[in-house]
């Protein structure tokens, strides 16, 4: 039995308060309906996610095929299921912070950037697929020439095909 003599929290009280008891349940309720408003604003955003790492891992094992390398299903396994995890923590970060703000488009423009940089590998993927050799995008250029030219942007240069020689106005290097 528990003596409550003023030095032991009220919480290990063989009799606990009403003030405890409202306190711990007004606690319990705000916290679910805090959770259940960020599930609710988070699901098409996980439902997104999940879509766009299928379409990677696909286009990952077409290139991996392409390039004539092993395609290790443990491994590849493995990846998608650690980043289903991953996307899930950003969804629920982003969803939390939209929630405790008030401001949606903190959710929104955070979802956007981590779909986006998986977007950029299911690009290199295909594009690696499509031209048989590795592919890489210099991110920075796109974005720089994206900037710089609203309408449009020149994105010669910006992306490289390992073998091929980079080509700059007209001239070979």
């Amino acid at each position: 039995m528990i003596h409550n003599d003023g030095m032991a929290p009220s919480i290990l009280a063989d009799t606990p308060s009403t003030s405890s008891v409202v306190a711990g349940t007004g606690l319990s309720a705000t916290l679910l309906l805090f959770f259940e408003n960020s599930l609710a604003s988070m699901l098409p955003y996980l439902f997104i996610s999940f879509m766009v790492i299928m379409i990677d891992l696909w286009f990952g094992i077409q290139a991996a095929k392409t390039r004539g390398e092993e395609v290790r299903w443990s491994r590849a396994i493995r990846r998608t299921v650690g980043k289903c995890f991953e996307y899930f923590c950003w969804s629920v970060l982003a969803s939390s912070l939209a929630v405790a703000t008030g401001y949606e488009i903190i959710q929104t423009a955070l979802m956007l950037i981590v779909i986006g940089i998986e977007c950029i590998s299911v690009f290199q993927n295909w594009l690696t697929v499509k031209k048989g050799k590795r592919v890489t995008v210099d991110l920075p250029k796109v974005v720089e020439s994206v900037i710089s030219d609203k309408l449009g942007a020149d994105v010669r240069g910006v992306i490289k095909i390992e073998g091929e020689k980079e080509v700059k106005d007209g001239n070979d290097k």
